[in-house]
């Protein structure tokens, strides 16, 4: 039984009895609970896996850059060209990972304030 059966059931309600305005409500909120369209674990693992690469080149280009000729300065303009693609890649799978997480946070938002207001409900007559 999810926190939304668990609301209607405590009121006395079902799905059929709710207003045109609840069931919107109760739609949306159960969309919110059930979306899972994509493993959201195995992308976020996987972007993380791949960020965690690019930060290792970007600190294996920068140990180079370091012990290379830092007084030539076409080759400093082409580094940090290739380091600034290199972390906006970084920037790019940060947000990746953020958006694809969150409609797990919403839900949890979601179930969290509906089982707060659980034990305040009563039954509707």
């Amino acid at each position: 039984m999810n926190i939304l059966t668990e609301t209607l059931k405590k009121i006395g309600k079902n799905y059929e009895e709710l207003s045109p305005q609840a069931k919107a409500q109760y739609d949306r909120w159960e969309t919110i609970l059930n979306t899972d369209k994509i493993d959201v674990n195995d992308l976020a693992t996987f972007l993380t896996g791949e960020r965690e690469l690019l930060v290792k080149e970007l600190i294996e280009r920068e140990m180079t850059i370091s012990s290379s000729s830092l007084f030539n300065l076409r080759l400093i303009d082409a580094n940090s060209l290739v380091d600034r693609s290199i972390k906006d890649r970084i920037s790019i799978f940060d947000l990746i990972v953020n958006i694809v997480k969150s409609p797990k946070k919403n839900a949890k938002i979601l179930e969290d304030q509906l089982r707060r207001n659980l034990p305040n409900l009563k039954k509707v007559r």
